[in-house]
């Protein structure tokens, strides 16, 4: 579907990116590195924890990054399940991250 004149004007020349005004392309890288940060910091965040966690007896020896991927995986899929309406996404998701954190 083609742009009508004013979309054209209104939202300037369209070049490159398979048709995709440049505003729309630098919007999305914006939010692409915002979201991309924000990933990051719970990331980080998580792996921090899960180190911390020896001190008080908890997790020994366990691998603060691979556990963290593991924790990050299971809130995801729960988050998607939930939204989708599986009621069991959550106690699925507590379940094992029970198992993990045993």
């Amino acid at each position: 579907m083609k742009a009508s004149a004013s979309e054209h004007r209104q939202l300037g020349p369209i070049r490159g990116h398979g048709g995709v005004p440049e505003q729309i392309v630098a919007a999305a890288g914006n939010m692409h590195h915002a979201v991309d940060a924000d990933r990051r910091d719970w990331f980080a965040l998580l792996e921090l924890e899960i180190r911390r966690a020896p001190v008080q007896g908890h997790l020994a020896g366990r691998d603060a990054h691979a556990l963290a991927f593991q924790l990050d995986a299971i809130v995801a899929a729960a988050n998607t399940g939930a939204r989708m309406g599986d009621g069991a996404a959550i106690p699925t998701a507590r379940s094992i991250v029970d198992s993990l954190l045993a």
